[in-house]
């Protein structure tokens, strides 16, 4: 396979040709539902490289995404800034992922699979939100982390990812 060089002046001279993409509406029901397929994706991909913080980055996002979608689903909004948690500034800026607050504002359902203390998706949940916030620790951190770590923070996200998914019809 060959590998183009280009040149500073060649790449800015492409940008500045490029047509102009329309922004992406990050916060669309559907954009958060095929994000949150892709970080679990990266997420195992990191794992089986050997990346374990990225592992653990990217599946929390997995499950920020699935919670996000399936917020948005339950107030029957496609954009994520129209629901009531969201309104409310308790999931603004960095508190956006706060996967404790999103849990709480997921409604019903969630709560009552993965609140309860003897349950395995009460567990996951603990593991995943406990692990995973604040991501400062993660996104810059200079460690490679723990293998076993990573792995059960991934099986976790898998279990919690599918079952949120299975809620809205996108499994």
């Amino acid at each position: 396979m060959e590998v183009l060089a280009l040149t500073l002046h060649d790449r800015r001279t492409i940008m500045a040709s490029a047509i102009p993409m329309p922004l992406l509406n990050t916060y669309h029901r559907r954009i958060q539902v095929g994000a949150s397929r892709r970080r679990l994706e990266d997420a195992r991909a990191c794992l089986e490289k050997g990346r374990w913080i990225a592992a653990i980055y990217l599946g929390g996002y997995a499950v920020e995404c699935a919670l996000k979608a399936y917020i948005c689903l339950q107030e029957g909004k496609d954009d994520f800034r129209e629901t009531q948690v969201y309104q409310q500034g308790a999931v603004v800026g960095r508190a956006g992922h706060n996967l404790q607050t999103l849990y709480n504002a997921a409604g019903a359902p969630v709560l009552r699979s993965m609140f309860n203390p003897h349950g395995e998706f009460h567990r996951a949940r603990q593991l995943v939100v406990k692990t995973w916030y604040p991501q400062d620790n993660l996104r810059y951190s200079h460690r490679s982390g723990k293998r076993a770590e990573a792995e059960a923070f991934v099986r976790a996200v898998e279990m919690l990812h599918g079952f949120l998914l299975e809620l809205q019809g996108e499994r």
